[in-house]
């Protein structure tokens, strides 16, 4: 069945903010090393190749949608919205055609001001950093710069719906659909049986890949994770005055994000690299499967599709290189970024022992 791109925006904020086609491909352009920046540039490549984040970025919505409250974050959403500006529109200093990039010294300064004196200053070190741990910082910055109370409807026959109103209900903004989605976790009793529930919210996922198995699989398995609970604390047996017992914890999705975040668990606890490839055929996926009885959430019955890919060349956190694979909404062609160079993968992205995280999107 053939289910069509979701390229354009719907112009509910007037016309779509993306360039037309030309032959110079002005989006398709590389960010320079400042040294040991490479984490930054593949994260920064992967997120803007969501629409949504290009459109919100080259339509000045960042700054529009910026609060009083999320002040201390408006220069850094401001810095990435420019950055982004001048990638889509082909704004460079550097090179020419496919082959031009950008300085981003006033991102890099910025990010710099945001993290010191804080846990994440390592960021502004120029040594080898996590683009993981920094594309969740980053989404944070954006998301609190634009970030106000609101009071949000919940329905009383809708699992999960309360939940998720009071989780936002004192920092919501234009980002939360977009990024974050719920988890249904359930703990069975095995003393009296009582299925006690909580809602979690996400904007990203970590992965355990299991050798031999597909991507499709692997996603499967980690979101429907289970495992015994030793001495759960039940409140029924705790009221009838019952010792503790073990517990069975299960996990389903509520709704999902339109653009949906995937890490994969690339080492172990005591730093080893774990290189199992991912085995991905790159075709659209719908995790309808995973999602709770009790859902009926419209992202249920979505096809997302890969988008971006960061790639991590190495092995070790300590060291090693990070690339970026995108799938271009104006050209519908799959480009490889290496910091200032570029190339076109003429046969879609590249899938292995090295892919770190996969960006997808919602599609009809």
């Amino acid at each position: 069945m053939d289910r069509p791109y979701l390229d354009e925006i719907p112009p509910s904020r007037g016309e779509n903010g993306f360039p037309q086609p030309s032959p110079q491909k002005n989006s398709i352009i590389g960010i320079a090393n400042l040294g040991n920046t490479c984490f930054m540039n593949a994260a920064i490549q992967a997120l803007r190749h969501f629409p949504e984040v290009a459109y919100m970025c080259t339509r000045g919505l960042l700054t529009t949608f910026s609060t009083e409250a999320g002040a201390q974050s408006v220069p850094v959403a401001r810095a990435f919205a420019e950055l982004v500006q001048s990638l889509q529109s082909g704004s460079h200093i550097g090179g020419g055609g496919n082959h031009a990039w950008v300085m981003p010294s006033g991102f890099y300064d910025t990010v710099k001001a945001a993290v010191e004196g804080t846990v994440y200053s390592h960021f502004a070190e120029r040594t080898a950093q996590d683009a993981h741990e920094f594309l969740v910082w980053l989404l944070d910055q954006l998301y609190m710069a634009t970030a106000e109370p609101r009071d949000l409807p919940w329905s009383v026959d809708a699992p999960g719906s309360k939940e998720w109103a009071d989780a936002f209900r004192s920092s919501y903004s234009p980002l939360t659909e977009l990024f974050f989605g719920q988890l249904q976790v359930c703990y069975k009793c095995a003393a009296c049986e009582t299925v006690h529930k909580r809602y979690e919210t996400f904007n990203s996922l970590k992965i355990q890949l299991l050798a031999g198995r597909s991507w499709c699989d692997c996603i499967e398995e980690e979101i429907l994770g289970e495992e015994i609970i030793e001495g759960y604390a039940c409140e029924v047996c705790e009221r009838a005055g019952r010792p503790r017992a073990n517990a069975h914890k299960s996990v389903h999705l509520m709704r999902l994000p339109k653009l949906l975040i995937l890490t994969v668990k690339r080492y172990t606890p005591y730093g080893a690299r774990i290189n199992i490839p991912i085995v991905h055929d790159n075709c659209d996926f719908r995790f309808g499967e995973a999602f709770s009885s009790e859902s009926s959430h419209s992202s249920r019955d979505m096809w997302f599709r890969t988008i971006g890919v960061v790639d991590h060349l190495g092995f070790g956190m300590g060291g090693g290189h990070y690339v970026a694979q995108g799938l271009s909404p104006i050209y519908r062609e799959w480009w490889m970024y290496d910091d200032e160079g570029v190339r076109q993968l003429k046969e879609g992205p590249v899938f292995g022992a090295q892919t770190y995280m996969v960006l997808m999107r919602a599609v009809k």
